[in-house]
């Protein structure tokens, strides 16, 4: 029973050191995952415009950029998927503004058709789309030729470059389980750090307080506890029995002159309308 206390304050710290540590887990997970994906779109923009630029200088100078007439396409992408494993890769595709595949790291898809709806939802932007589908990240970057009869550039296609999805599922998973042994060691550590101060604290004083209480309740005053000196609830108590012996030494100080015949004009003075000793 003498543990009550500390063990009630010691759940309650615990507790909300959980729920402040999970809080925390969860908001930087999600940053960490927003910058993995912002990452990863970055990666893809940097591969696609070298593959623009090996695109550009195949085209004929002063000719209208046809991807179906760029023959080194397809060995290009195949190149990069098989001999850049470093890249991680799932696939790269050229594709025509209607869908159609110019180029693709497998080769059996070369000239057939692109079958996600998703995939064909965001082609025509004139912009990068970062667009998850099937397990996979498409980094779907466009593109494009001047033209003269346009304000603009004028959108041949899009160069898709594909990313497994576990390459962020899984450095997530290590992010998370890295998390929850910091925050495991977090916990192992407090609480016997957190048991010692609430013993110090609160159980400690609590039966030094009560072994003064018992003193008092065996008829033996006391005149002073070490704790009135803290500023705190402790000094409080403290005060208080100190108090009630003092009272206990007078009220048996006159019993002892009453029955010794040497009172002379002493009497008690009531501490309240139900202060039974003193109406005695």
């Amino acid at each position: 029973m003498k543990f009550y206390i500390p063990v009630k304050l010691l759940a309650l710290i615990e507790v909300c050191l959980v729920v402040m540590l999970s809080i925390t887990a969860i908001m930087l997970g999600n940053n960490f995952r927003e910058e993995r994906l912002n990452t990863l779109m970055s990666r893809g923009e940097a591969l696609a415009q070298t593959i623009l630029l090996e695109i550009e200088k195949e085209k004929p100078q002063e000719e209208a950029l046809v991807l179906e007439h760029i023959t080194t396409l397809q060995s290009t992408l195949t190149w990069l998927y098989y001999e850049k494993p470093a890249l991680e890769i799932a696939h790269i595709a050229v594709l025509t503004e209607d869908g159609d595949i110019v180029a693709h790291t497998e080769e059996l898809l070369q000239g057939t058709q692109v079958a996600s709806r998703r995939i064909i939802e965001n082609l025509g932007w004139q912009r990068t789309k970062f667009v998850f589908n099937d397990g996979l990240y498409h980094v779907m970057v466009p593109i494009t030729q001047n033209a003269i009869e346009y304000a603009g550039n004028r959108y041949v296609g899009v160069l898709d470059i594909a990313y497994p999805g576990t390459i962020v599922s899984d450095v997530s998973a290590k992010f998370v389980k890295t998390m929850i042994a910091m925050f495991l060691v977090t916990l192992g550590i407090s609480i016997p750090v957190l048991w010692m101060v609430a013993h110090m604290m609160v159980t400690k004083p609590l039966l030094y307080l009560a072994q003064g209480g018992e003193q008092i309740a065996r008829g033996q005053p006391i005149d002073s506890i070490h704790f009135t000196q803290y500023h705190d609830e402790r000094a409080i108590l403290a005060t208080v029995l100190v108090n009630v012996s003092r009272y206990f030494r007078e009220v048996s100080d006159l019993a002892t002159q009453i029955a010794s015949g040497s009172l002379s004009d002493k009497y008690v003075e009531k501490r309240s309308k139900r202060d039974v000793l003193g109406l005695a």
